[in-house]
């Protein structure tokens, strides 16, 4: 994984390089962790879920 963000960051600034006028600098590189992406799917699943619910409630509330 590291090999293939090495790989990537050299061609892109190879790539911007050849233009004269392109000043190109890495201020931070930023990983979202699978913590952090286990987090935002189980909130999705929640969420997700708590809308069908009031929908479904809405629906049934609407047509009774």
């Amino acid at each position: 994984m590291e090999e293939a963000k090495a790989t990537f960051t050299k061609n892109v600034t190879e790539k911007l390089s050849t233009t004269p006028e392109a000043k190109i600098s890495q201020s931070r590189y930023v990983n979202v962790g699978e913590s952090f992406g286990a987090y935002i799917k189980k909130s999705g699943y929640i969420t997700l879920t708590l809308a069908i619910i009031m929908i479904a409630i809405y629906i049934a509330y609407a047509f009774r």
